[in-house]
């Protein structure tokens, strides 16, 4: 699989949640990003169980 690199531009807010939560994990930011996005598609295809306990697993569903 080949590698495409993507620039993300988030709001302030976002951002600072996205490096506490990767700092929390200990991510990368870029990781993280990346299961996210991944976690979005897979909801966006209809698992939203898979995407509901990944949430939870990365404490991100109901903090």
């Amino acid at each position: 699989m080949r590698s495409a690199v993507l620039h993300v531009r988030l709001e302030p807010e976002m951002a600072r949640e996205v490096e506490a939560l990767a700092e929390k994990l200990e991510l990368s930011k870029s990781r993280l990003v990346d299961i996210l996005i991944r976690c979005e598609l897979r909801y966006e295809r209809g698992n939203r169980e898979a995407f509901h306990i990944i949430r939870r697993v990365i404490g991100v569903d109901g903090e």
